[in-house]
């Protein structure tokens, strides 16, 4: 089975405090795997690395079998990640969200993929709508759907609870 990710004897220090020390990770394709600990324990700091929001201090990461940090930047192509800070433009539409982020990332049939995304998160009827109007729920669909286009091979989440919101809105679209 194809390795998604590979950590190896991986640090990160901040000033003289270790905030990961000698992590060693495999993960395959079809795995589920979930960062369990204390607040500071850490697994938000793994995933910025993994995901090259900050540098680590020591050792490998090898995301898709890459080899170096090039194929690691490549390889992030096919990687959805949610992490702390919001995405979406308070100011804009579901719609409009959509579109800036298609464009943003070169999505090819932005269209069909703007329809089809407002479909599976249950915002196809939002119209003029702003995203700071927004019910809780309806933000965190549409958050979670602009932090996975195009639809990625693997994601990184850094609050497991999001996943079971992204999963309900699917359920109910079908």
């Amino acid at each position: 089975m194809e390795k998604v990710l590979e950590i190896s004897h991986l640090s990160k220090k901040f000033g003289h405090q270790y905030a990961l020390n000698d992590v060693n990770l495999t993960i395959r394709k079809g795995d589920v795997y979930g960062l369990i600990g204390k607040n500071g324990a850490g697994k938000t700091t793994l995933i910025k690395v993994i995901t090259q929001l900050i540098q680590e201090t020591d050792g490998s990461v090898s995301l898709f079998d890459s080899t170096n940090r090039s194929q690691w930047t490549q390889a992030l192509k096919r990687v959805g990640s949610v992490i702390e800070s919001p995405v979406a433009h308070k100011h804009m539409t579901a719609y409009q969200n959509l579109v800036y982020y298609c464009k943003a990332r070169h999505i090819p049939n932005p269209d069909q993929v703007i329809k089809e995304t407002l479909n599976y998160v249950g915002l196809n009827n939002t119209g003029k709508k702003k995203f700071r109007d927004f019910s809780l729920g309806m933000k965190q669909r549409l958050e979670l759907r602009l932090r996975s286009l195009p639809n990625p091979t693997s994601s990184f989440w850094t609050n497991p609870s999001m996943v079971s919101i992204l999963s309900e809105s699917r359920n109910s679209v079908r």
